[in-house]
């Protein structure tokens, strides 16, 4: 959902903040970041 909305958006950070907040913790912060990475990079 985060790399969707990052790619389709543009909103990186908006993503990875959401994430965060939404499950309450950091662990799946980091494939959130690769996954939005290589969305934005692609698109």
């Amino acid at each position: 959902m985060g790399a969707m909305v990052a790619g389709i958006i543009g909103a990186v950070m908006v993503a990875i903040i959401g994430l965060i907040e939404m499950t309450g913790k950091l662990s799946p912060a980091l494939p959130l970041l690769f996954s939005v990475t290589c969305t934005y990079v692609v698109i």
